[in-house]
């Protein structure tokens, strides 16, 4: 990984290389390491799943 900035290297060797997982999941508590992480996994425990397998 390179960048131009160097904010964005911290933030990449915070995210990718650090064992620190601050920030956790509300309804199963895993934990991940940046908030965007925590708002992708969070999809999987939404009531309305809006795409359907057609042949299930």
């Amino acid at each position: 990984y390179r960048s131009a900035d160097s904010s964005n290297l911290k933030t990449h060797v915070k995210t990718k290389h650090s064992k620190e997982m601050p920030f956790k999941c509300d309804s199963c508590l895993l934990t991940f390491s940046d908030t965007k992480e925590v708002q992708q996994h969070a999809l999987i425990h939404q009531e309305s799943k809006t795409h359907q397998c057609l042949h299930c």
